[in-house]
C-alpha cells in the first residue's frame, strides 16, 4: 500500500520550540496541493504529542529505562524520532503506508537517530491479540514453529513488531498522534494496540503498567 507517489511535492518543517533544548527538522508532504488526508502529512497532534514527551519523559512509562518505545501510525515519525533523540533504547514506528515508511526513514537519518530507529509495515487489526495468542497456541501444541503466516499477513506484521519489544513481551510504551481519521478504524486501532502493549502487572506485583498516549486534534 503506497498511498501518494514518490514525486508527490514534499517540504520540510523546521521545530526549534519543542523544548528541552530539542529542535527537529521533519520532511512531509506539502499540504497545499494534496488537499486530502495522508498520514505523509505532518498533523497538528504530532508536534502538540512530542512536546508532552519531552516535559513527561522522566515519569512517562519507558523513558527512565530506556525501554522501546512504538508509534502506530506513524506519519512522518515525528513523536518516535523525538523518543530516539529523548534516549530510548529503541524507538519503533509503524504505518500501512509504505510511502510513508520511507519518510520516516528518510526523517530519522535527518535527525541522526536512524541506529536507533526500526520502521516496519503495520496493518491493524481488531481482533489481532487472540489471532496471535491462537496462534501461539498452534505452535506450542505441534511442537515446533508455525511461521508460515503469509494466509495472513496482518498476523505476520504484528509478530514482527512485537519481537522488537523488550524481551518480546510487549511494549511498555504507546503513543499515536492524530491517527482516528475514521470510526472504522478505532476498533482496528484498538485491537492492535492491545496485542502490542505490555500485559498490565498482577495485582499486588511490583511494576508499573504500560501505557498508550494518543493525542488527537
Amino acid at each position: 500500500f503506497n498511498l501518494f507517489e514518490s514525486q508527490t511535492p514534499k517540504i520540510e518543517r523546521r521545530f526549534d520550540d519543542l523544548g528541552g533544548g530539542m529542535s527537529l527538522l521533519i520532511t512531509c508532504l506539502d499540504e497545499e496541493p494534496i488537499g486530502v488526508q495522508s498520514g505523509q502529512l505532518l498533523w497538528p497532534a504530532a508536534p502538540a504529542l512530542s512536546r508532552h514527551l519531552i516535559t513527561n519523559w522522566k515519569t512517562l512509562r519507558g523513558g527512565a529505562e530506556a525501554a522501546a518505545v512504538l508509534e502506530v501510525g506513524a506519519g512522518c515519525g515525528m513523536v518516535g524520532i523525538v523518543a530516539a533523540k529523548l534516549g530510548c533504547r529503541r524507538a519503533v514506528m509503524t504505518d500501512r503506508d509504505l510511502g510513508a515508511l520511507e519518510l520516516i526513514q528518510q526523517n530519522a537519518v535527518a535527525a541522526g537517530v536512524e541506529e536507533q530507529c526500526a520502521v516496519l509495515p503495520l496493518s491493524w487489526h481488531p481482533l489481532a491479540k487472540a489471532k496471535m495468542v491462537a496462534h501461539s497456541a498452534r505452535e506450542e501444541a505441534n511442537g515446533e514453529d508455525c511461521s508460515d503466516t503469509n494466509a495472513d499477513a496482518g498476523l505476520a506484521e504484528h509478530a514482527a513488531v512485537l519481537g522488537l519489544s523488550e524481551s518480546g513481551g510487549g511494549f511498555e510504551l504507546v503513543v499515536a498522534a492524530d491517527v482516528i481519521y475514521a470510526v472504522e478504524v478505532v476498533s482496528m486501532l484498538f485491537g492492535s494496540v492491545d496485542a502490542l502493549l505490555k500485559p498490565a502487572t498482577p495485582v499486588g506485583e511490583p511494576g508499573p503498567a504500560a501505557q498508550f498516549l494518543m493525542c488527537q486534534s
